[in-house]
């Protein structure tokens, strides 16, 4: 697993495999834990639910050679998980092998067939449905076999999901494009007059790409990049070589700052607060 170094405040502890902000009172009753499980990585995020604040932080990003769902048990089996029976637990999985469906076209028999047609055959994967029943669409998606075990069995009773569903919760009235920068992939919704219209991941190795990949949904829409607003969230800052990429196509950028409902810890109030938006976003999401 690869170092992932930016140029932080010096209370982030450097990890090889991410960075990490310590938990310092292990024993707040008021902790709430929200882990993300994707492709990228895992991230995990305290939330001090009484006074409403970030407590802590950690990322892990993998490396193609590693083994994701062992990465993934040892990271979980070592956290503190907050709660009786673990019910201060949030689990979210941001696998890419997601689709959105209108409620109305659902038909669960289909499922497998929908997902291999777009991402190719996976016989070692598990199924599931976030079922949106108040915006009528159905979120599928497939996550590996091991991993869905190892997270029904050492948490029976926690109600997990994909992030997706709770992402398109946004509310947009213009032509928008939000985009969440993780260590080597990047997250993308695009929402045309308010309506949302994509939501598809992208790995990238360079700026580059990640230009490409943008520039290319607003071909394949006929929308001009000049004119159209880009909010961007996870790890990324404005004297990076990825954003001043971005604004030579792109020249309404801003970062999306974190949600109302919580804030950061005054020692960690020194971090952008784009870089963890996306996750303070799901830890106060509600379905």
């Amino acid at each position: 697993m690869s170092k992932f170094i930016l140029n932080l405040p010096t209370q982030i502890i450097f990890l090889k495999s991410g960075y990490n902000i310590p938990l310092k009172d292990t024993g707040n009753q008021s902790l709430q834990l929200l882990i993300e499980l994707g492709d990228f990585g895992i991230s995990l995020i305290w939330t001090d639910t009484q006074k409403k604040q970030i407590a802590a932080l950690a990322v892990y990003i993998f490396e193609e050679d590693d083994n994701k769902v062992e990465q993934i048990r040892n990271t979980i089996n070592n956290a503190v998980i907050p709660g009786k029976d673990k019910k201060g637990l949030k689990i979210f999985y941001n696998f890419k092998e997601s689709m959105l469906i209108p409620t109305k076209y659902y038909n669960e028999d289909l499922n497998e067939q929908m997902l291999s047609l777009l991402f190719g055959e996976n016989d070692d994967t598990v199924i599931r449905t976030d079922k949106l029943d108040k915006f009528q669409i159905c979120n599928i998606y497939r996550l590996p076999t091991e991993l869905d075990n190892f997270i029904t069995s050492s948490f029976p009773q926690i109600n997990y999901l994909h992030s997706t569903s709770c992402q398109i919760l946004q509310e947009f009235s213009s032509t928008e494009m939000v985009c969440i920068v993780f260590y080597n992939a990047i997250k993308v919704m695009l929402y045309i007059d308010g309506h949302l219209y994509l939501v598809q991941q992208f790995k990238y190795n360079g700026p580059e790409d990640v230009s490409y990949y943008l520039l290319n949904i607003c071909k394949q829409h006929d929308l001009q990049p000049t004119e159209i607003k880009l909010h961007i969230s996870g790890m990324i800052v404005q004297d990076s070589i990825l954003f001043q990429h971005l604004y030579n196509y792109f020249l309404h950028i801003d970062f999306i700052s974190m949600s109302d409902q919580i804030k950061m810890k005054d020692d960690i109030n020194d971090l952008p607060a784009h870089f963890f938006s996306h996750l303070t976003e799901l830890a106060t999401c509600e379905l």
